[in-house]
Order: C-alpha cells, then structure tokens, then sequence
C-alpha cells in the first residue's frame, strides 16, 4: 500500500535525505543499534501487532516477523521504501507485512490498536531531526492501551572534557550570547571526561505528552581534576525494553551517532572539586524545525 500526502519544504528535504542509500548503509552497519533492537524486540514481538515508524529498508520490521509478531505496519514516507518492499517480498511472510508511504501523522488503524511501536527516532544530541512527534502522534492514534514503545526512554547527558576530539562532522553554530563556538558530531576518548556526567533531558515514551522538542535544563558539573576544560560532550542513552540498553557514550562502544561536541573558542582553567553551573536551551530552529 502506497499513499502520499502534500509536504512543507523542510519536510520534502528531510525525506529526500532518506531516500538515499548511504545513509541506511550507515544504520545498518552499526551493530550496536542493531543488536540493541534485536534483543528488545526479541522480548516484545511474540503475537504482537507492530507498527515501524520510519522503517526504512525495513530491517526492523524484519526483525520483530522473525520473532514471531502476528503482523507489521511499516511506515515510511521517503522511497527508500521501495527497498523495504522488495526485501518484504523475498520473505514467507510478505503477506503480513504492509508498508505506508505517508507521514506517521496520517497512519490510521481505524478503529484497530496495536500491541507495539518500534521506532528508530534518535537524532545527533537526541533531538535533532525532530521525529519524536511523529512517533507519540501514532502513539496516540494507534497503540492500545496497555501497549508498548521501543524505546521506553531516552536520556540525554554532558560532561566537560579535556584535549582534541577526532572523527569530527563539523558544523558551525552560536549559543543564545552569540559566542562563537563549534558544535561536532565527532568522539573523545573516556580519558579525556574531567567533570561527572550531567542529565540535562529526559524522556518517557509511554507517558509523555505536550512534547514540543524543546527543553531548558540547569546543572552542575562537578570538576574531577584540574586542567583546561576544551569544551563539553554529549550523548543519549535509550531503555529499549528490559534489560536493551543503548548507550551511545564515550565509555561504551562507538555507534554511528558518536558524540555532540560544544568546542569552546578558548580554553577555560579548571580545578579538581570546582562546581560549574551549565544552562542549557536547546529548541527547533524558526527556519527549519528539523534542526535546532
């Protein structure tokens, strides 16, 4: 089943993006994310009728059939679904698989629930792609009460660091001052974190409503030896299900989302037991609400 709708400018790039194959051979190549989804909906498909937002090439609809779930919906607006269609149909269970070309917004079950969302939303710093809506409007619209959601919950985190990060993606942004600063998607080395970690957002999938993709945070970070402080690391950590961690940290294996780096201009003098308070803004951008 292929439907369209009418998309804004924004949205058509953004899903453009995803009609391309790099990107996916990335994701697929991450075995971290995979083995992550692998063993939540290894506990969750059995019997389950399971909707796949953002399914891509379709590997996680494939993933809850092979576990036993009773069907899938898998909905992806950008044609790399074309590719989850023709890997449907090489399996025994291409019947029970349906795929939706349409904004989850749209996805109805009409007076149906089902028993699970699976969905891969997370973006660089969590939040960037803003695709969390998405995933809570099928939420509400189709999910049985008493259902469930993969992830449960994210987390995002940040420390200070020390040193040169590498393996950077740069781009170039400005805080709410207008110091100029760099914010990467690049890695450091657990060495290099001088301060305890900092939960600065979090989230709860099955009970979280009014998300706006916007949050203010204040914290410490509580320095742990001295030195210059390079700037600040942050990452996310997912519940999947019981007992499915995702932790894309500096101290666990790396994934394709890395880290998001904040470089400061110029270093700032640190000592062992100083307090810092952070602020945190972070909210979509006026012009592009894909980004923030």
């Amino acid at each position: 089943q292929i439907e369209k709708g009418q998309l804004n400018v924004v949205d058509q790039r953004y899903f453009e993006s995803y009609g391309k194959d790099e990107i996916h051979q990335e994701m697929l190549r991450d075995e971290e994310r995979i083995n992550a989804y692998r063993l939540a909906l290894g506990e969750l498909s059995e019997k389950k009728v399971v909707i796949d937002v953002g399914a891509g090439t379709g590997i996680l609809s494939m993933i809850a059939m092979d576990y036993g779930a009773t069907c899938v919906y898998a909905i992806e607006m950008s044609k790399i679904c074309h590719v989850a269609i023709s890997n449907f149909q090489k399996k025994t269970y291409r019947k029970r698989i349906s795929v939706h070309q349409c904004l989850a917004e749209d996805f109805t079950l009409g007076l149906d629930r089902a028993d699970l969302i699976v969905s891969e939303w997370m973006g660089y710093f969590l939040i960037f792609e803003n695709m969390l809506p998405s995933v809570l409007a099928v939420r509400d619209n189709c999910l049985k009460e008493g259902g469930d959601i993969i992830p449960r919950e994210a987390s995002l985190h940040i420390v200070g660091y020390f040193g040169e990060y590498k393996d950077s993606e740069q781009q170039s942004v400005s805080n709410s001052q207008g110091t100029s600063c760099e914010a990467v998607v690049a890695t450091i080395d657990e060495a290099q974190i001088s301060t305890r970690k900092a939960c600065i957002f979090e989230v709860d999938l099955r009970t979280v409503q009014d998300y706006t993709n916007e949050f203010n945070s204040q914290v410490k970070l509580h320095v742990l030896k001295d030195g210059e402080l390079s700037g600040l690391c942050s990452w996310f950590n997912c519940l999947l299900a019981e007992g499915a961690p995702l932790d894309t940290s500096p101290f666990s294996k790396l994934t394709h989302w890395k880290q998001t780096i904040f470089q400061f201009s110029a270093k700032i003098p640190v000592k062992v037991d100083e307090v810092l308070d952070l602020s945190v803004h972070a909210r979509p951008q006026k012009a592009n609400h894909r980004a923030c």
